[in-house]
């Protein structure tokens, strides 16, 4: 969700990384970047059937984590120490 709506730090990570975005290389050749790879193996439904939090808390707290800089400890206690539906 964060990558998705944009809610990182876009210059820190232009300035401060090598392949978050698609790149090419050298000899021409196309690369999948970080972001494209986040994006298209972990939609939010899937990581929702995968881990038993429900995709509206996952928004939720992805949000809440992005807006607060650095992430407020409410929002990261939250997410370590809720035990959700599929934990046993």
């Amino acid at each position: 969700m964060i990558l998705k709506e944009g809610l990182y730090n876009k210059e820190f990570v232009s300035n401060h990384s090598f392949g978050f975005e698609n790149w090419t290389d050298a000899k021409g050749r196309e690369h999948l970047g970080f972001k494209e790879f986040i994006l298209s193996e972990y939609e939010t439904s899937r990581v929702s059937r995968r881990t038993g939090v429900p995709v509206d808390v996952i928004i939720r707290l992805a949000r809440e984590f992005a807006s607060n800089n650095p992430p407020s400890p409410s929002v990261i206690e939250t997410v370590l120490s809720t035990r959700w539906p599929s934990q046993h």
